[in-house]
């Protein structure tokens, strides 16, 4: 091993991705939605030859140990494709290994690692993450549980010298029975936006606009750390032609916004609850907490002004784009040894921009599209904004995670009815 390892971890599963942790500091990451512009990427074979390694220069060095990420999904049944994968397009190092980490622990690893927190609970909560029989974690199950079943909600104390998981919520998976808030959120999305992944933000987003108590629906059922969907939530998901306004125009606005409301409302009573049960479990101050429900501004905002913690972390990736990077980290911690100093401090883990490609994208914008680069460039932006004009900015290494916060940004005033664009 190098005096400084590089380590790649790679997440296979939804929101495709690649970290490289270059040492103890250097941490780069690209998700492939990035590359392909497609919202939500899968990771697939050929991902690694033909969109990474041309974008991360890090791949093209020695490399110490590759970490991959995988979910429930049917990509772990090409593990043996993707390890020659690695061996044709890595330059492994001789004693290099190839090492799987389960779906939750690599979202925890991108959460409390970076975070500033020498100790804390973590929350991890999605859909589905790994089955049983791929825990990387020692977890307690009950005589007798299958290996099929998936995590859905998981639970740790957390501290510098090592993670200890002390809860999980399986399930069985299948949707027609489903459990934990991960399930519950998708299936509210998939009644209001059945086309289309992603579609999480847009519930949020309606829910300000409903009246939550007009469906009459009940609060969902939380013991300890399991939550259960009541019968009464499954009949409203059934009624698929009521809440047909967001898919052809037809049904009534309020119907989806109050159901939207409702469906907040329970979702974040349950994340409240869960936070308290971890709270006394672990008796830890502060709280890291990431999966793909951590991306819901409105519970977040709940955690930090509500819950018995003092603080509470988010990284900027808590979905399963972030789980590149946890991939790494635990790569780096648990598999070699290593400490790391790297913290989100602010989430611009892209690639540095290669100057030429710049220069050649600046040259072939239409004709309609002018490009710049002051010397005072916020002075230039808000003379352009003034003026109506919308700005598209591209500065330093592009963001990890779904919001673009100031190096790749689309600006205008709303304001104006007319306008016309620079970059």
């Amino acid at each position: 091993m190098a005096d400084v390892p590089i380590v790649v971890g790679i997440n296979r599963t939804q929101d495709g991705s690649i970290a490289v942790a270059r040492g103890r500091s250097s941490m780069y990451s690209l998700q492939k939605e990035r590359i392909s512009r497609r919202k939500h990427h899968w990771g697939r074979l050929g991902d690694l030859p033909k969109l990474y390694r041309p974008r991360m220069p890090l791949l093209s060095e020695p490399v110490d140990l590759v970490v991959e990420g995988y979910s429930s999904d049917t990509e772990i049944q090409n593990l043996d494709a993707y390890r020659a994968e690695l061996r044709e397009t890595l330059d492994l190092c001789r004693d290099a290994q190839v090492v799987l980490v389960s779906h939750h622990l690599t979202h925890l690893y991108s959460a409390f690692y970076p975070s500033p927190f020498e100790q804390a609970a973590g929350m991890v909560i999605d859909a589905q993450g790994s089955r049983a029989r791929h825990f990387t974690e020692p977890v307690e199950l009950a005589p007798g549980a299958s290996g099929d079943l998936l995590e859905v909600s998981s639970f740790y104390r957390c501290e510098r010298g090592g993670v200890e998981c002390v809860a999980k919520q399986l399930w069985h998976g299948d949707w027609a029975d489903p459990a934990g808030l991960g399930c519950f959120y998708a299936l509210l999305t998939r009644t209001l936006w059945p086309v289309g992944e992603g579609n999480e933000g847009k519930v949020m987003g309606l829910a300000p606009f409903g009246d939550p108590d007009a469906p009459g629906l009940p609060e969902l059922q939380v013991r300890e750390h399991e939550v259960a969907i009541p019968d009464e939530w499954m009949k409203a998901f059934a009624q698929r032609d009521r809440y047909r306004h967001f898919v052809d125009g037809t049904g009534s606005f309020a119907d989806c916004a109050n159901l939207a409301a409702a469906g907040q409302r329970a979702f974040e009573n349950a994340v409240m609850a869960l936070a308290q049960w971890l709270h006394d479990r672990t008796g830890m101050a502060d709280l890291a907490f990431a999966g793909g429900t951590a991306l819901n501004c409105t519970v977040n905002g709940r955690l930090i002004r509500q819950s018995p913690f003092r603080e509470v972390f988010i990284p900027p990736s808590p979905h399963d784009g972030g789980t590149a990077v946890g991939c790494a980290l635990y790569g780096l911690i648990a598999c070699l040894g290593e400490g790391s100093d790297f913290r989100w401090t602010n989430d611009f883990l892209g690639p540095e921009p290669v100057p030429a490609e710049v220069e050649a994208a600046a040259r072939d914008l239409p004709a309609d599209l002018a490009a710049q680069r002051p010397g005072d460039l916020a002075a230039a932006m808000v003379d352009l904004l003034a003026r109506g004009r919308v700005v598209g900015l591209h500065q330093g290494r592009s963001e990890s995670g779904p919001r673009a916060l100031g190096n790749r940004s689309i600006i205008g005033d709303p304001r104006c009815r007319t306008t016309s664009t620079s970059r």
